[in-house]
């Protein structure tokens, strides 16, 4: 027969759990003469009370009940230990089970829009390659301002056959124009990396406002079965 425990048997009699067998027969006969039904006809609460002191009464007057109630007291702490785990192990297994399932209908939804089944809906697309890396930002720039000094060298050398101007004003214009070249060259040269990869941030920003857009649940269009 399974025993029938819960917290407060010694409570419900007013006696510590070190009392002897005595102290625990004299403290139910004491609650007992003054909460019995028969004294307390009207009184709910008696009756309650009654019940209550009986049934710690039944489970400690046995000695052997109540060596088991004892033993069942200081496994409590453990007892709750083990229930606080379970409870654990459960709502773990219950995560478990909802990220699986997730995963699940992920995975179908990538293979429905036929991309990659591990592949969350609507992410942002990986940027395209840049049209010039940016270690060939510098050697371009440098071919580039090359190519406009000479061409304007070549510009002030017709002027000059021309007979527009003289050869003071040529030398004069070459190197005040070869000095800001140069300088214009340095600032070039140091920030090309940057022109560059703003030209390709604003060309990667309007490609990926153009592609298309996965359609989420509910949605129609092209993207429907």
């Amino acid at each position: 027969m399974k025993d029938d425990f819960r917290e407060g048997f010694y409570e419900d009699l007013g006696v510590d759990p070190g009392a002897t067998q005595d102290d625990i027969k004299r403290a139910y006969r004491n609650l007992a003469s003054r909460v019995h039904p028969d004294q307390n006809r009207s009184s709910r609460a008696a009756a309650e009370a009654m019940k209550a002191i009986n049934r710690a009464h039944e489970n400690l007057r046995n000695p052997e009940t109540r060596r088991r109630y004892d033993e069942w007291l200081r496994q409590k702490p453990e007892r709750e230990r083990q229930e606080r785990q379970a409870r654990e192990q459960e709502q773990q297994a219950r995560e478990r089970q909802a990220r699986e399932q997730q995963e699940r209908e992920q995975r179908e939804r990538g293979a429905r829009q036929g991309g990659s089944p591990f592949a969350a809906e609507n992410t942002a697309a990986a940027p395209p390659k840049p049209l010039i890396p940016s270690w060939l930002a510098v050697p371009l720039t440098v071919i580039v301002v090359g190519g406009l000094l000479l061409l304007a060298v070549r510009g002030l050398h017709a002027m000059a056959l021309a007979g527009w101007l003289g050869n003071g004003d040529i030398y004069l214009l070459i190197v005040f124009g070869a000095a800001g070249l140069l300088f214009l060259l340095i600032a070039i040269a140091g920030r090309g990396g940057d022109v560059i990869s703003a030209l390709e941030k604003s060309r990667q920003r309007k490609v990926q406002t153009n592609r298309p857009r996965r359609p989420v649940d509910g949605d129609k269009g092209d993207f429907d079965e």
